[in-house]
């Protein structure tokens, strides 16, 4: 192997820390291993796909906690009205804050944990690809939805 250059995303070598080349360490693609994150992707303060669709996001990005928490949260929705037919409102107003309490952990730490997670085995540059899906995805989920909440509104009264 070379030492004069490499430009290339690897694996994990089989020694840490890894090895020194030009005076600075190689680039080693450590997602999906829970260790630390790239400073390019630590300085992104706020993910838009993890806070506009949290429950698939959390699932696509293998956070499965936030995915549980997420879909209790929806079941007891559905059958809060059947249990508790008096406070069924204010169980609906607590999941929802709730629900939009752990968006927002997702948002802020969306980046981190996507890239702690998910294997990305195109490096940073996936990464950026595979977040900029979900936050295309998301607004185009948020736009349909304002879009068509008069349509309910007005057929359901």
């Amino acid at each position: 192997m070379p030492t004069d250059d490499i430009d290339t995303v690897t694996d994990a070598p089989s020694t840490w820390p890894p090895p020194i080349y030009n005076g600075e360490p190689a680039f080693v693609n450590t997602s999906g291993m829970n260790t630390t994150v790239p400073p390019e992707i630590e300085s992104v303060n706020w993910n838009w796909g993890a806070f506009l669709l949290p429950f698939f996001w959390a699932y696509a990005n293998k956070n499965r906690g936030f995915c549980l928490a997420i879909a209790i949260l929806g079941l007891l929705g559905f059958a809060a009205p059947s249990m508790l037919p008096n406070a069924f409102v204010m169980v609906y107003v607590i999941a929802g804050f709730i629900y939009l309490a752990i968006s927002m952990i997702l948002a802020i730490n969306g980046h981190a944990l996507a890239w702690q997670r998910r294997r990305f085995d195109g490096g940073v540059d996936e990464f950026f690809a595979v977040q900029r899906t979900w936050t295309v995805c998301g607004l185009a989920v948020a736009v349909l939805l304002v879009v068509a909440w008069p349509l309910f509104v007005t057929v359901r009264y």
